[in-house]
């Protein structure tokens, strides 16, 4: 797991837990609080393979969101951040979360009309 290398090479990276089963996503819940990022670990990127997880009670649906167990998840302690955008030329721009329309931890417009 990419974060697991990171954090042996002494690369910072937020606080994080592997969820293979039902008891690990209720620890994860337990340890991190709510809300808490379900993700999982293949073919996610750019917000996509993400569930913001709000309560318990929403766990299990964004385990079966995600493709269950099965396809390999984590979960990640809720962090608040400032969202980035890049441009095919790798131009990357920082704008407050209120300039964007998010739908599903993915940022589908940018107040000026880009999208990324």
């Amino acid at each position: 797991m990419q974060k697991q290398h990171f954090k042996q090479a002494k690369v910072p990276v937020g606080d994080f837990l592997e969820v293979s089963n039902a008891e690990q996503a209720q620890h994860a819940g337990d340890t991190f609080g709510y809300p808490l990022m379900l993700k999982s670990r293949r073919f996610a990127y750019d917000g996509k393979g993400n569930a913001v997880v709000q309560s318990v009670e929403q766990l299990e649906n964004a385990v079966q969101q995600l493709g269950g167990y099965k396809h390999g998840l984590y979960a990640e302690k809720w962090t608040p951040f400032v969202k980035v955008g890049g441009s095919a030329a790798w131009c990357v721009a920082c704008f407050h979360p209120e300039m964007s329309n998010s739908q599903e931890a993915y940022c589908f417009l940018h107040k000026h009309g880009r999208t990324f």
